[in-house]
């Protein structure tokens, strides 16, 4: 190829890329495996925001490109994905049983976007990555944290003029879905949620054995009757 031929192939690769068509498409939850319902949860729970800390536009989510790498299409959101995936944890909480609360709650479920997107360039990838942390609200505490994440790819047929938008976005959706179903199938995140529960039965069970040795102390004269009042009346 000589120079001429050159620079008319790379000003036709800037011009399909400068007219890239945008597709508008939908990225929810689904469950990817068998619901299991989290019981014996006596506290309330906020779900709060879950950052997007990708570094790219908040609606992006996707590229298409042909056989020469040009962009023919990029995949974005009517929402930005912080909200499609606050969107997504809210309903795969709630297919679990687990009520989220506008207000006065004592855990918050809440997050980071590290990786969401897919892309089709002879082959299809997607990609889910999520930090998920739960917080007390009495002293903003994380109580858990940690990342979850989900690649997958799979052959395409030819570059990206032969691609199905429709079925890339649906790509997507169980990438994210599945991510979504480790967080809240993984026991150390269903354990952090009864954290507040866990507390105050051991805080309990500590505040039993105290009286008990106090009960010792009276009983020996240890402790004299008002001093043993006074203190049990201190641990209460």
């Amino acid at each position: 190829m000589n120079r001429y031929q050159l620079i008319v192939s790379l000003a036709i690769v800037s011009l399909l890329q400068g007219c890239a068509s945008i597709q508008m498409v939908s990225v929810y939850y689904e469950p990817t495996e068998p619901i299991t319902l989290v019981s014996d949860l006596n506290q309330t729970i906020e779900l709060g925001i879950f950052d997007d800390a990708r570094g790219t536009d908040s609606r992006w989510v996707g590229t298409v490109r042909g056989g020469y790498g040009n962009v023919l299409y990029r995949l974005t959101t009517d929402t930005p994905t912080s909200e499609v995936v606050r969107k997504a944890m809210e309903n795969a909480l709630g297919s679990r049983s687990i009520n989220i609360a506008s207000n006065s709650a004592s855990l918050s479920i809440e997050g980071e976007i590290i990786r969401l997107d897919c892309n089709y360039f002879f082959n299809r990838e997607a990609h889910a990555h999520i930090m998920a942390k739960i917080v007390s609200q009495n002293d903003h505490a994380t109580i858990y944290s940690r990342t979850y994440r989900t690649d997958n790819t799979e052959p395409g047929i030819g570059a990206g003029i032969f691609c199905d938008i429709d079925y890339l976005a649906g790509f997507l959706n169980r990438t994210l879905s599945e991510t979504i179903d480790k967080i809240c199938t993984d026991p150390a995140f269903i354990d952090a949620l009864h954290w507040n529960k866990s507390r105050q039965a051991q805080s309990a069970e500590g505040i039993d054995n105290r009286l008990l040795n106090l009960e010792t102390l009276r009983s020996k004269r240890l402790i004299t009757e008002s001093e043993y009042k006074a203190k049990k009346q201190q641990m209460l």
